[in-house]
């Protein structure tokens, strides 16, 4: 399996830039993610260094930034990949209204559901249906519907 279905990219063309920015967006936020633990690596380190809180202030100010760009990345990440799942939705939607409306002008669509006919035309039979060739025949003096 494709971790991107084809037939969903070509429904969705018009959507190839929005999933470039997804990526570039997710890319963005895994990056932050590495320099998250990093801060807090380091101010871990710099008190078990120095044996107090001294000096920390600027490494959670950046902390505290990298965590508001984690969100917002996060934010900006999921309304993109709506608006891409919403234009794939609507194409998809438009081409088979399409094809309906193609299907009722043409006449197409699928065929009718009485094929075969039952019961068969007597002139298809090969024999006629007697409690001869039939073994579940209800003949009239053992039948109480007869």
């Amino acid at each position: 399996m494709k971790p991107v279905d084809p037939r969903l990219l070509r429904a969705g063309r018009a959507t190839a830039g929005l999933l470039v920015a997804g990526a570039a967006l997710a890319l963005a936020a895994a990056l932050l993610v590495v320099v998250q633990a990093w801060l807090l690596a380091t101010g871990i380190s710099r008190v078990i260094e120095r044996g107090g809180t001294q000096g920390l202030a600027p490494l959670l100010g950046a902390l505290v930034a990298v965590v508001a760009g984690r969100a917002l990345l996060g934010w900006a990440h999921e309304s993109l990949a709506r608006r891409a799942a919403t234009s794939v939705k609507s194409t998809l939607r438009q081409r088979l209204a399409r094809r309906a409306a193609d299907d009722a002008v043409t006449g197409g669509g699928p065929a009718a559901p009485n094929w075969p006919p039952w019961p068969p035309p007597a002139s298809t039979r090969s024999t006629p249906i007697t409690p001869a060739t039939c073994p579940n025949w209800c003949s009239p003096p053992r039948c109480p519907r007869w």
